[in-house]
């Protein structure tokens, strides 16, 4: 059973891969573009290795903190932010709301250790679309990069 990106059988590669309804759903569009940044360097570095396999997404852009992360999203205008954090607290909901007011059109998702429902209720009320797990699968997180319920 596969669960994420596959290898090429040419080339031993990783293939760019489809979401399930990908072809239809982004059909006639152009890929979303994402900055994914957090706490975890090799968290980062992996969500934005994945997500550069997935077809609905431009190559995607990290960030090493919250300034660097404030900086490229107002120079590149993302259309997703993905905010990595192993844990939830205070400085990540500022984060969120800093985000949220530089620019409003930007779709939030928080991917954290083991989110409660407080967690989930104070990064939604920070602007977040979505706080997902890191147990979650990928699909889940394009999901949210792509406004899926």
């Amino acid at each position: 059973m596969s669960r994420g990106p596959s290898r090429a059988s040419h080339g031993g590669g990783m293939a760019r891969t489809t979401a399930p309804g990908d072809r239809q759903r982004r059909t006639g569009t152009n890929p979303k573009r994402v900055i994914v940044a957090g706490s975890s360097t090799l968290l980062v570095e992996a969500l934005a290795a994945a997500l550069a396999l997935y077809s609905g997404v431009e190559s995607p852009r990290s960030a090493a903190n919250t300034t660097e992360l404030l900086d490229k999203s107002r120079a590149r205008r993302p259309d997703v932010a993905v905010l990595c954090r192993v844990r939830l607290d205070r400085g990540t909901t500022r984060i969120v709301s800093e985000l949220r007011d530089a620019i409003p059109s930007v779709r939030i998702v928080v991917v954290t250790e083991q989110p409660t429902p407080r967690d989930t209720r104070d990064a939604a009320e920070a602007g977040a679309v979505a706080c997902l797990s890191l147990e979650a699968g990928l699909w889940h997180l394009i999901e949210a990069i792509e406004g899926e319920p």
